[in-house]
């Protein structure tokens, strides 16, 4: 659900933007006082504190798709935020923050922003991201944000340097000290789009974000909170990235590939409102969701806190109860009954009830592999 919202929201930002293109004026920029003109061969030239501000601002409006190149290291004296608009009379939707859209290209130079702050005169929030959106090219950018930064944004999806992207992430680091503050929090009601990390919320399919490095802290819930990326649809996109974050009092201290734990079925990512978690050296999944991509239908008993699955096209079966580290089954319709114990319970999590996949898959006639450097589970139906 996570990812068809975050698609349609990208949809609808695709929509607007083409309709930015041809509606408004150009006044943003032959006023912007920026060198450059927004080509890949004469790109938009920042070098300033003002400059930073303008590229900004135009890139919430109609050169979200031009290219932009920072040439100095800036420290800011104050935040940017969306009140600063050019005499374009252009009302902003959809958008609090800058956005790249495809064919756009930011370019950080190999050079640092600091003391960075976001805000929106909007009435949603405040401690925002740098990009909302990318779906384009984000290079070679580093960003240290300003002391104790706390997220109060009603959006529960915050990536310190882009929200969501579905583009390139190259060479960029982001230092910062992170909160998600309470009301984010109060925000959560819809756990399938949660996701909060210093690079990025969510990176989905097609999206890539490679030797990238996340220093500092961040404090979030639990399951939802990563160093680098949160939440990562993007079948092997995130590589190579650094993680050097204490998540909730935690420091991983590691040189990574994603910071959570994704499952294919027969080459397919599979989605989950709650992502899986390693308990013990153990993966656990939802189980609805990775009982029904198996074709099998399940039943979850609130009154003694059991789940079945049943299998029609083979006749094969599984019974397993909450908190309870033995499992029944059958393999199929002809097989006899057999019990099997578990390293790892049946867990309840967020309201979700999480069952050990390697298990479950392989009651279920699969094959189960771990790929240890992308954090994936690959089951192969036989």
């Amino acid at each position: 659900m996570k990812r068809s919202l975050a698609l349609r929201r990208l949809a609808a930002l695709a929509v607007t933007a083409c309709l930015l293109l041809t509606a408004l004026p150009a006044a943003l920029a032959s006023t912007s006082g920026l060198a450059g003109s927004g080509t890949a061969s004469d790109p938009w030239i920042i070098d300033s504190e003002f400059a930073l501000t303008m590229a900004y601002q135009m890139m919430l409006e109609e050169h979200s798709a031009d290219h932009f190149l920072v040439t100095k290291d800036i420290t800011l004296t104050k935040p940017l935020d969306n009140s600063f608009l050019p005499s374009s009379g252009v009302q902003i939707f959809g958008a609090s923050q800058a956005m790249v859209a495809p064919g756009g290209v930011f370019d950080g130079g190999g050079h640092t922003i600091s003391n960075l702050v976001i805000n929106s005169t909007s009435n949603e929030g405040g401690g925002f991201s740098f990009f909302e959106y990318n779906s384009g090219t984000i290079r070679n950018l580093n960003l240290v944000y300003a002391g104790n930064y706390v997220y109060n944004g009603i959006d529960p999806m915050w990536g310190g340097l882009v929200d969501y992207n579905s583009g390139s992430v190259s060479n960029c680091s982001v230092t910062a000290h992170v909160t998600i503050g309470s009301e984010t929090l109060a925000n959560m009601e819809d756990l399938s789009t949660v996701g909060f990390a210093l690079i990025a919320g969510s990176c989905y399919e097609g999206g890539t974000i490679t030797n990238c490095t996340a220093k500092g802290s961040i404090n979030g819930p639990v399951g939802y909170t990563a160093g680098v990326v949160a939440n990562d649809f993007s079948s092997g996109g995130v590589t190579g990235c650094t993680d050097l974050v204490s998540v909730n009092g935690q420091t991983t201290g590691s040189t990574s590939t994603p910071d959570v734990i994704t499952v294919t079925l027969d080459g397919q990512l599979l989605t989950f409102d709650q992502p899986p978690m390693a308990i013990n050296g153990r993966t656990l999944v939802p189980f609805r969701t990775i009982f029904e991509a198996l074709g099998a239908e399940v039943e979850w008993d609130p009154s003694d806190q059991s789940v079945f699955a049943y299998r029609a096209s083979d006749g094969a079966a599984v019974l397993m109860y909450l908190n309870v580290p033995v499992i029944g089954y059958k393999t199929d319709a002809n097989s006899e009954v057999a019990s099997m114990e578990l390293d790892v319970s049946p867990t309840a999590v967020n309201n979700r009830t999480l069952v050990p996949v390697r298990v479950v898959a392989e009651v279920l006639n699969c094959t189960v592999d771990w790929d240890q450097a992308n954090m994936r589970v690959i089951i192969t139906t036989n």
